[in-house]
């Protein structure tokens, strides 16, 4: 008897592209507190080379901010989850986090004109057949002045991002349609996972040179 084993083969996935920002989503620095909720569909992160196995980091591309509005908003926490949804339906559509599964909580180190990569805490085993949600909240009080908060590459998927911003206080993690400055969007975050690859890649650019009987 034989035995076989695969090493997984882990490589970097790309969802979205282009040169367009937002400043919503995955945080909203401009307030002192701020949620954000992404949906990126399976398809989408099969087409981009990945596969059922576990996703060990998440990247954010950094457009700009202020070198010193960081410490303003640079302690996170971020759920990856399995959803069935394919869109948020209006404003007060959140995923309740019971149930999410927390991957990083901590301090970000952005740096402007660069992906910010994020170890996840516990690697997050995406099952191949849902679409991910990915959550973001904002825990660190304080706001940047309206010119230094980040933007972040982004791309449109319409009616897959949802978030909320607030000053009051820090976010209601109970109740998420309870904060305020909700709102659903159609621009999203571009992200980068790394990720398993397919255990066996489909041939590509193959030609017949001669058929012989």
């Amino acid at each position: 008897m034989v035995l076989v084993y695969t090493i997984p083969v882990f490589s970097q996935i790309q969802i979205g592209s282009g040169i367009s920002t937002t400043d919503r989503v995955p945080i909203y620095g401009r307030d002192a507190y701020s949620i954000s909720q992404q949906i990126v569909l399976n398809s989408e992160y099969i087409n981009a080379g990945g596969a059922a196995g576990n996703i060990t980091k998440i990247k954010w591309f950094i457009n700009s901010f202020l070198l010193d509005s960081a410490e303003n908003w640079n302690f996170w926490d971020v759920y990856i989850s399995h959803t069935t949804k394919t869109s948020f339906t209006g404003d007060s559509d959140f995923v309740a986090l019971t149930g999410l599964t927390p991957v990083f909580s901590g301090t970000i180190n952005p740096v402007v004109g660069q992906w910010m990569e994020l170890t996840l805490t516990t690697p997050f085993n995406f099952n191949g057949v849902d679409n991910i949600l990915v959550t973001v909240i904002d825990k660190k009080s304080g706001f940047s002045i309206l010119e230094g908060k980040p933007f972040f590459r982004s791309y449109t998927a319409t009616a897959r991002g949802i978030y909320a911003s607030q000053d009051s206080g820090p976010i209601n993690t109970v109740n998420l349609s309870a904060n305020s400055g909700k709102s659903r969007t159609n621009t999203v975050a571009q992200l980068q996972f790394v990720g398993q690859e397919p255990s066996c890649l489909p041939l590509t650019n193959l030609a017949v040179n001669a058929i012989v009987s």
